[in-house]
């Protein structure tokens, strides 16, 4: 059973959705400080959608949790023969991948293979609930109509306008969670169409999760709330970057296996660079499957 590739679907929606409507490339009429901004997306989610939204400001973070009482994901037929057509053989598998930033050194381990033939098709896959994807896009269109109208130069000096957006939605019934989190300029961006669908997918981070504690959890008590760190954000979408690669982007890496550390370090240095991040001195690339180490110093990159 595979899992949905990404919660992109939605995010294209509202972007025709908003694109249609809102002028988003027009200066915003009115301004708010972020408590006031959170309090208008609290309105939005209530009055206008009936939520029963939870949100909390973390420092950087806004976190933004909602209890739903269906299935997040449904099963779906597929006309095997149109997808087979319509997918390129992948020249990769990644059987594993984790990262992590500590004393200044990015450390990506990874084990990916070669793969040898397409993976047996059942003839259905995995995919969003309805309920859930106008869900999303209604939370989405929320976070745009409130937190798009903040202006750094009209906010209260003693508020921090959140960088980083994570939202949960919890099936309290069954104990599954999707966790999104994006970086706020770069929803703006899309939003605005400055940056290609291809670009953001990368940047827009997505994980499911099973937890027991969401079971009946209406106001996301069970929820570890802290702030994301800009390294921690970098390594979660270096992961992803990666992922995209070698196993969604049309344009996959070339079947060699001695290209792979390159390729990799390429994605390291293509997220750093997308934020002007510098406060590295090294990356360190460990393949699992050949059990070689490789150090890359910052100064010779």
């Amino acid at each position: 059973m595979s899992f949905p590739k990404s919660s992109l679907t939605a995010i294209c929606f509202l972007c025709a959705l908003l694109a249609g409507g809102c002028g988003l490339s027009s200066k915003p009429s009115k301004t708010y400080t972020t408590t006031e901004a959170q309090k208008e997306f609290l309105k939005v989610c209530k009055e206008d959608y009936k939520y029963d939204v939870t949100s909390h400001i973390i420092g950087n973070t806004a976190w933004i949790y909602l209890p739903i009482d269906h299935d997040i994901f449904e099963l779906k037929s597929t006309d095997s023969k149109k997808d087979a057509a319509q997918k390129n053989p992948r020249n990769y598998s990644i059987q594993f991948l984790d990262g992590n930033f500590d004393n200044r050194l990015f450390t990506l381990e990874y084990d990916i293979i070669s793969t040898t033939k397409a993976p047996k098709d059942f003839g259905y896959s995995n995919n969003y609930s309805e309920k859930y994807t106008q869900k999303q896009n209604n939370i989405l269109t929320a976070v745009y109509r409130a937190y798009a109208q903040l202006n750094e130069e009209d906010k209260n000096p003693a508020e921090k306008i959140p960088e980083f957006f994570i939202i949960v939605i919890a099936d309290i019934t069954k104990g599954l969670e999707t966790f999104t989190t994006f970086y706020f300029d770069d929803f703006k961006r899309y939003m605005a169409q400055d940056i290609p669908y291809d670009e953001y997918a990368k940047r827009y981070l997505w994980e499911v999760k099973g937890n027991k504690n969401a079971v009946g959890d209406k106001k996301g008590g069970h929820i570890d709330y802290k702030e994301m760190t800009w390294p921690q954000f970098l390594v979660d979408q270096i992961k992803n970057r990666i992922s995209f690669k070698y196993q969604r982007s049309d344009f996959q890496p070339s079947a060699d296996e001695d290209t792979t550390e390159m390729d990799i370090l390429n994605i390291v240095l293509e997220a750093v660079r997308a934020y002007d991040f510098k406060d590295f001195t090294a990356v360190k690339l460990r393949n699992l499957r050949k059990d070689k180490a490789y150090l890359f110093d910052k100064s010779k990159l």
